[in-house]
């Protein structure tokens, strides 16, 4: 008969560091991600200028025009499209 040993699958650093980054994660205020000890101390902020995520903005472009029931239920991956100077290169 031969008995096999299985390594745990959590050793004590991994709970440790699982456990201390659940403890930096509630920290965390749930709207803006910063730490709460930061945001909810009733300093004031401004708001900077906005700037646009490209791939969010494909991505609701393609959610838009779909016909598909429930469109944001949906998995939309998003490519980089070619430069212009690439696709004339590659001809």
């Amino acid at each position: 008969m031969t008995t096999v040993m299985a390594e745990p699958e959590w050793d004590q650093a991994s709970r440790d560091a699982a456990m201390a980054l659940a403890l930096y994660d509630d920290s965390l205020c749930p709207l803006c991600g910063r730490p709460q000890w930061e945001c909810q101390s009733g300093r004031e902020f401004l708001a900077d200028t906005p700037y646009r995520c490209g791939v969010t903005t494909a991505r609701l472009q393609a959610q838009e025009a779909t016909a598909l029931p429930q469109p944001q239920a949906l998995l939309w991956p998003v490519v980089e499209r070619p430069a212009a100077d690439d696709t004339e290169q590659e001809a």
